[in-house]
């Protein structure tokens, strides 16, 4: 927090969130930041204490800005199903019994929801039965138990297990004796006759997790099974079917969606939203360096070829003009004087760009030769 000029002492002005005014500029309080102070520091309903943001549950980061990934939840629950047979031997079956819309249809089945809630009330999420056929054969009951389970990887082996304590609950049943009589016997079933046929535990439905997450982030959950209830998870698990991986940073959600925040800025530029190709800046720095000293190279090389070039195309030039007087070895002489001879046409196979040679053998050097004194000039 800004320390105000004036403590205590409270001006007018466009400040917000209790911020104070000193005339030029707000002072915020903890928390809170920007020109008016109305940005507050955390987010999603975190509060500001102790130089940090407490979050609010399911929300991390150090300005709460990020959704937690997983959202455990250990109390839903879903509605599973057993099918079942039993078999009534104390009532008649009628044509009536047929008919769901009868007025017999209703009260056998008012009276056999009534006898099942007696027999089933210690069973393990009993909710209710109902009735999906009368048959004769004294009257067989073909019947649903519904049931209400937690939601886990476990389920199915849950409900299996319910289904047998469904069946053996008859076995205790001692409203009716052996020959069905009783003060109470209404329905004297046959133990041996009942059964389960079929069970299955319903799918858990995709909006389950709304009721645990804040309205703004509600689309980017789903529920997934576990071996411990259910887990609202983001994409940013690897268990969504449709993960958003983060190959170089760690996955976040925000109000827009899950975001990769990329790892190692300060050594590395990333070209895409998953952080998954990066350019190593120091990388860069070398290959710049190396590409310039290549570059250099190739320029230095390409003048000392062409120097090289212009050498040789001069030293035909010279072979070509040297031919002229290499075919023979010849001396031209002079009565008197210097002579001169063409020594290289006798030096094969190598080059003698000066193979004139000046001879002075025939010089006369007994004749005298007058030079005229210079004339002595005098400059007025």
């Amino acid at each position: 927090m800004s320390q105000h000029p004036y403590p205590g002492v409270p001006l007018p002005g466009p400040c917000q969130n209790g911020a104070t005014w000193d005339g030029i500029k707000c002072w915020c309080p903890d928390g809170y930041h920007g020109e008016m102070c109305e940005i507050a520091i955390c987010q999603n309903g975190g509060t500001w204490a102790n130089g940090i943001c407490q979050c609010p549950p399911n929300f991390q980061g150090f300005e709460c800005q990020f959704a937690k990934e997983i959202v455990e939840v250990t109390d839903a629950t879903v509605n599973a199903t057993v099918e079942m047979k039993t078999k009534v031997d104390n009532r008649p079956f009628t044509d009536e019994l047929k008919d769901k819309n009868s007025a017999a249809f209703r009260d056998f089945e008012k009276d056999f929801k009534n006898k099942m809630r007696n027999i089933y009330n210690h069973i393990e999420g009993y909710q209710d039965v109902v009735i999906n056929e009368l048959t004769q054969g004294s009257v067989v009951v073909d019947y649903t138990v519904i049931l209400k389970v937690f939601a886990s990887l476990t389920a199915n082996k849950t409900v299996e297990s319910i289904s047998e304590n469904l069946v053996s609950a008859f076995s205790n049943y001692s409203d009716c004796n052996e020959t069905c009589q009783g003060d109470n016997c209404s329905f004297c079933f046959n133990p041996s006759f009942t059964n389960v046929t079929s069970y299955g535990v319903q799918e858990v439905q995709a909006n389950l997790c709304d009721s645990h997450i804040q309205e703004e982030f509600k689309p980017y959950y789903s529920p997934l099974l576990t071996a411990t209830g259910i887990a609202c998870i983001t994409r940013c698990d690897k268990r969504s079917t449709n993960p958003y991986l983060c190959v170089h940073g760690t996955c976040g959600v925000t109000r827009t969606g899950p975001q990769c925040e990329c790892s190692d800025r300060e050594a590395f530029w990333y070209q895409d939203s998953i952080c998954s190709s990066r350019v190593s800046k120091v990388g860069v720095a070398v290959g710049v360096s190396v590409a310039i000293l290549v570059v250099a190279i190739a320029v230095f090389t390409a003048f000392a070829m062409r120097a090289r070039k212009q050498r040789e195309e001069y030293r035909d030039k010279l072979t070509s003009r040297s031919e002229l007087y290499c075919s023979t070895d010849e001396s031209w002489t002079a009565s008197q004087g210097f002579s001169t001879s063409n020594q290289a046409a006798t030096w094969e196979d190598v080059e003698t760009p000066n193979t004139t040679c000046i001879n002075l053998e025939m010089v006369d050097t007994s004749q005298k030769i007058h030079i005229q004194r210079p004339s002595h000039i005098v400059i007025p």
